[in-house]
């Protein structure tokens, strides 16, 4: 960027997303002028292991559930995220994380048609990459854990992994990340606030 090849556009892929990861690159990626992330659900080895059990659809039906209860688990946890593992503060860093997750230099989507354990940062423009590995888009993926990623800047690789984003991309749903920050950032009045005070 500081040469002035900065990207044209940045596609993420992740298995697992987190405010608290995003916060580690956030300063650089905000400044890509497009940037596309598509968040999956990942598989836990519990849940991949469990024999069916009778009653149960068969698949796809019965990985189809699984994934849509991993995905509600998976919002219940950056919920939980949000109202318990930041400092809140109007110039916080949550309130810069809603003002790009609103703004029309991002788009996302999230795969829920079965488990998704791919993690790629794909650099699109006039020079192009892709980072792949198993580096999640979280905390712990970003800072903590032992993970393993490579890079790879020519073709063929780079076309059919750019090939493949997009076909993911287009059989994802649109998701309102914004809108899950959206919450903290509401005025209740005096009134309100009693009567929630009074009900807990």
């Amino acid at each position: 960027r500081q040469k002035g090849e900065s990207p044209d556009e940045l596609c993420i892929a992740t298995g697992y997303f987190n405010a608290a990861g995003w916060m580690q690159v956030a300063k650089e990626t905000e400044r890509i002028p497009k940037v596309r992330l598509l968040i999956g659900a990942e598989p836990t080895p519990h849940a991949e292991m469990i024999p069916r059990n009778p009653g149960e659809g068969r698949e796809p039906e019965r990985t189809r559930e699984q994934v849509k209860n991993t995905l509600e688990t998976q919002v219940k946890d950056l919920i939980k995220e949000r109202d318990t593992g930041f400092d809140f503060h109007p110039e916080g860093r949550l309130n810069r994380l809603l003002e790009f997750f609103s703004s029309d230099k991002v788009e996302v989507r999230r795969y829920q048609e079965k488990f998704f354990h791919a993690k790629a940062w794909i650099i699109k423009g006039q020079e192009r990459g892709v980072l792949a590995g198993s580096s999640n888009l979280t905390a712990a993926g970003m800072l903590h854990n032992l993970e393993l990623n490579l890079g790879e800047y020519e073709d063929p690789i780079l076309t059919e992994v750019e090939n493949w984003f997009e076909e993911v991309w287009e059989e994802a749903e649109p998701f309102d990340l914004a809108a899950l920050y959206e919450e903290l950032f509401k005025e209740f009045s005096p009134w309100f606030i009693y009567l929630r005070v009074l009900w807990e």
